[in-house]
């Protein structure tokens, strides 16, 4: 996989290992990657919006993350071994996940992204 390394400001770079997770062959520059992951994540937007799962579980928040990057990458779902440019250090992740210190924001992210949608003409809840 030939993605090129130059990224934009705010972009999470990607090590060579993380890389190989990549699900779809044909991307190849950081710009098709972008718009796939987009679309993955809009994917992934209608289902938690949809979701009668209880939001503040363990479980809810894999799921989540299953379904926004499932697409695109292997490692959808999984927590991550390495820190990224946004977040909590990778090794404090599932503490905070299994304790529900920051889940009490999912309910207004997932508000938020349902409102997104509706703005760009997609119908994210199911009526």
């Amino acid at each position: 996989m030939a993605l090129i390394r130059a990224y934009l400001p705010g972009a999470t770079p990607l090590s060579p290992e993380e890389l190989h997770g990549l699900i779809p062959s044909f991307v190849t520059t950081q710009s098709a990657l972008n718009e796939f992951e987009q679309a993955n994540i809009l994917h992934g937007v209608v289902w938690a919006t949809n979701s009668r799962q209880d939001i503040l579980t363990e479980k809810f928040v894999i799921d989540v993350h299953t379904h926004l990057f499932g697409e695109t990458w292997k490692w959808a779902g999984i927590y991550r071994t390495s820190d990224k440019n946004s977040g909590y250090p990778y090794w404090d992740v599932p503490m905070r996940v299994e304790s529900n210190t920051w889940l009490p924001c999912v309910r207004q992210i997932i508000g938020t992204l349902a409102h997104c949608c509706n703005l760009l003409g997609h119908s994210c809840i199911k009526r």
